[in-house]
């Protein structure tokens, strides 16, 4: 574990607490120098032949660029689509990872594992013709950024973390089960609605069901919920492809990782928890800064989207100074 942590705080309503590794000195990223085709690049709706699948992409924003992939169980990246905090500092590049929303990919579920994603976040990269990028990711779309650096680090500026996965072992199934029937007396709470939101449902009735099920424990403010874009797609065949997607423990590769790393979490997240998740992906970095944002569940820019701005801005400037 990195000792000592610097605290730091961002005074915006008294709701962020911010944490940064003061140990190590990050090292300085290099100035985006790359002429990219402008119609692979410009605002809107493309698709990329990538060997084997057509990737599904928005662009959004202006600056360098930034990949934003799905989370990759299925759900289209449509639900994050619309993140100004990020757009005012770079091109966005929201993609669909394989099979996800408009994206095609292989009938084949051998395909789906995390070498695969890696594997297509770089493909993306080089048709782009990107020889370095930012990359971003949420929740499962966490857990494939942070396995790019890993494998990647030469190709990369920066890496902002969104309340991601990187480890689903014993302490993180006990971590999520306890915060879970800690909202035992929630009206939305039942039994039935936690083992369904656990994965503890050994028959799934499909991700549209759970979804409305569920979309509560995903929440610290539950009116809070009628933000979220609605008009996302959601695939039960990729969910059964990457059962096994999420099983690859990531932590003891993250120190791999050479490039500044923004590690973002809710005080409230249970789905990728500020304990099991959070706290371990920040303390296996080299290069690590920490965020935790208050009164917060697991989509911060939706619940807190000023603290989650202040957050971003803050980090992306003292990054940049060091340029």
């Amino acid at each position: 574990m990195k000792s000592p942590i610097k605290f730091l705080s961002i005074a915006l309503a008294g709701a962020l607490l911010s944490l940064s590794a003061a140990s190590q000195k990050p090292p300085t990223p290099q100035k985006q120098t790359t002429q990219q085709p402008p119609q692979k690049l410009s605002p809107g709706e493309h698709y990329a032949q990538l060997p084997n699948l057509k990737l599904h992409y928005y662009i959004a924003g202006k600056g360098p660029v930034l990949l934003f992939p799905s989370p990759g169980w299925g759900i289209s990246v449509d639900y994050a689509r619309h993140m100004k905090s990020l757009e005012k500092h770079f091109t966005v590049v929201y993609y669909d990872t394989r099979l996800s929303g408009k994206s095609t990919g292989p009938e084949d579920s051998t395909q789906y594992t995390g070498a695969d994603f890696t594997a297509d976040m770089d493909n993306l990269r080089i048709y782009l013709n990107q020889e370095k990028i930012w990359i971003a990711g949420h929740s499962g779309g966490g857990f494939q950024v942070l396995r790019y650096g890993i494998h990647h680090s030469d190709h990369l500026h920066g890496i902002i973390e969104i309340d991601a996965l990187a480890c689903a072992d014993s302490a993180y199934v006990a971590e999520i089960t306890r915060l879970t029937h800690k909202r035992s007396n929630q009206p939305y709470y039942t039994p039935e609605r936690a083992a369904l939101f656990m994965g503890f449902e050994p028959n799934p009735p499909g991700l549209a069901y759970e979804l409305s099920q569920t979309m509560e424990f995903y929440f610290h403010d539950t009116t809070k919920i009628k933000k979220l874009p609605n008009d996302f797609l959601l695939s039960d065949k990729v969910r059964h492809y990457t059962t096994h997607l999420f099983d690859e423990n990531l932590l003891p590769d993250l120190h791999k990782i050479t490039v500044p790393v923004l590690v973002i979490v809710g005080d409230d997240d249970i789905v990728c928890d500020l304990k099991t998740q959070a706290l371990r992906i920040f303390e296996n970095l080299k290069f690590g800064s920490f965020s935790i944002i208050n009164n917060c569940g697991h989509i911060p820019w939706v619940e807190q989207p000023a603290i989650f701005e202040a957050v971003c801005d803050t980090w992306l400037k003292e990054v940049n100074s060091k340029k």
